[in-house]
Order: structure tokens, then C-alpha cells, then sequence
């Protein structure tokens, strides 16, 4: 080979490896890759823009509680119209602690501990027993996204509870109390079911791919941490992180269920005679 051809094919090699890469990460196809928001999902987040938008503007300038109880209403009535379809993960690595859903599930959380710092600070009685009670129904109607939004959301009702057994209450405000607490503990769901709905979404998944496997180890619960320990793809894939936030959630799930219990039991109490 002459040196001009020499020349010729060490100048136009690069070129030759860029195309081929190029060419090869269009047509190659990955069994475990799915489409992050459907059109419909799209279209419900965008909805949540002015929403987003007013809260921000609401959390930045301190807005009084008028005005914060207002906005949590409103994110309570977008949850009951549209059962939080858009939030609802609908791929494997799909979750509410990042991207645009991450971002509706942040503002949600803050305005909803917000609204409690308010109720805390207010000498007005009847703000702070409707602002905890509100802020306690705000919470279940957010948690049940994904494992993700869980624990953020029990530390809500958590928060709201223990406003709420500050006050001084009426047998007829007890009344009101324990009607709001009695409803939020029969519909509360446990992790276990986030899990399986995880688990039934990978059943559906293409040939499993060793990311696929690691995701459904992950999403059998308890089974998922013999499985890492014992599994190097697991680890490498997914991690004992995913493990550790089901359990995280399956914990703060237990505590909440505990203290509502208690604090139902002793408001039954109070009206005894």
C-alpha cells in the first residue's frame, strides 16, 4: 500500500469509527427500555404548571395561611379529578424523586409542612385543628405514588398528628378529629402493595435482561436483599439501596399506623366518662 493510501485511511478513520458508533446506538435495541411518559401522562403534568407556578411564587414570599390552605386544597382536589395517574411510575427506573415528577412531589411536600408551620404558629384555635386535619387528608392523597413519595408523606401526617395532640379539643372538635383519623387509617396501604404493582408492571417486561432480573428481585421485597447479597449483577444493576427504601418505607408505614392507632385510642378516651 502506497503511502498516499496510507495517508487516505489514517485521515478518513476517525470519521469511519464515528459513524459506526453512530449507526450501532440507533439500531440497537434494549429489551429493558420503555418510553419514560406516555401522552397522556404528559399532558397531565403539564396540567400541574400553574399549580406548580403558585406554589412557588407561594413558598418564595411566605404566603399567609389563607392563602397556603387555598393552594392545599386545590392540590387535593387535582389529586381526587385525575387519581394521580400522571405521577404513577410507568418504567422500571421511573420514580417521583427526580425529574418533573420529582418536582410536583417536592413542591407538594413543602407547601404541604408549610401549611403545618403556619398552623403551628397561629393563635387562631380553629386554623390550627383544620390546617393539621388538612394537612393529614394532603398527605394520604400524595403518598401512594410510588416508594419515593411514601416516607416524605408519612413524615407529613406524622407532623400533622402531633399538632393536632397539641390542641385543646371540644367533644365536638374530638368528634371532627376522629372522624378525619378513622377515615386516613381505614384507607391507609401498606409498601407491600406499591411492591407488587412494581412486580406486576416487570412481569410485562420483554426477554428478562439481567437489569430486568435485578428489578425483579428488587421488587419481591425481603426476597430481594438475599438475592443481592448472593447476585453481583443484582448489586451492579440496582444496588441495596432499592431494598433499603422499601424497607425505610415498610418502617415509617408501621410508626404511622401505630401513632394513628394511639391517637384515636386516646381521643375515644377523653370522651369517656
Amino acid at each position: 500500500m502506497s503511502a498516499i493510501r496510507w495517508y487516505r485511511l489514517l485521515l478518513f478513520s476517525p470519521a469511519i469509527v464515528i459513524a459506526g458508533v453512530a449507526v450501532r446506538s440507533n439500531i440497537k435495541t434494549d429489551p429493558f427500555e420503555f418510553v419514560q411518559l406516555t401522552p397522556a401522562q404528559q399532558i397531565g403534568l403539564a396540567s400541574y404548571r400553574p399549580l406548580l407556578k403558585e406554589t412557588s411564587d407561594a413558598l418564595q414570599f411566605h404566603a399567609d395561611y389563607q392563602i397556603t390552605e387555598r393552594l392545599v386544597n386545590r392540590w387535593q382536589e387535582k389529586a381526587e379529578h385525575d387519581s394521580l395517574i400522571c405521577l404513577q411510575p410507568i418504567a422500571a427506573d421511573d420514580t417521583t424523586a427526580e425529574g418533573a415528577k420529582g418536582e410536583v412531589i417536592r413542591a407538594e411536600s413543602k407547601l404541604a409542612n408549610q401549611l403545618l408551620d403556619l398552623s403551628a404558629q397561629t393563635q387562631d384555635h380553629d386554623q390550627a385543628l383544620k390546617g393539621a386535619l388538612t394537612t393529614l387528608r394532603f398527605g394520604e392523597a400524595y403518598k401512594y405514588c410510588d416508594l419515593a413519595s411514601f416516607v416524605p408523606n408519612c413524615l407529613i401526617q406524622r407532623r400533622a398528628i402531633a399538632c393536632l395532640t397539641k390542641l385543646q379539643l371540644s367533644p365536638s372538635e374530638r368528634l371532627v378529629a376522629l372522624k378525619e383519623l378513622k377515615k386516613v387509617r381505614g384507607s391507609v396501604r401498606s409498601p407491600e402493595t406499591l411492591i407488587r404493582e412494581r412486580q406486576a408492571f416487570l412481569e410485562k417486561a420483554p426477554d428478562p435482561s439481567p437489569q430486568v432480573l435485578a428489578e425483579r428481585a428488587r421488587a419481591n421485597g425481603e426476597n430481594y436483599l438475599a438475592h443481592a447479597q448472593t447476585d453481583t449483577t443484582s448489586r451492579k444493576h440496582v444496588g441495596t439501596d432499592a431494598f433499603m427504601e422499601y424497607m425505610s418505607a415498610r418502617a415509617f408505614a408501621r410508626r404511622l399506623n401505630r401513632l394513628l392507632d394511639d391517637t384515636i385510642r386516646r381521643l375515644q378516651a377523653a370522651d369517656r366518662p
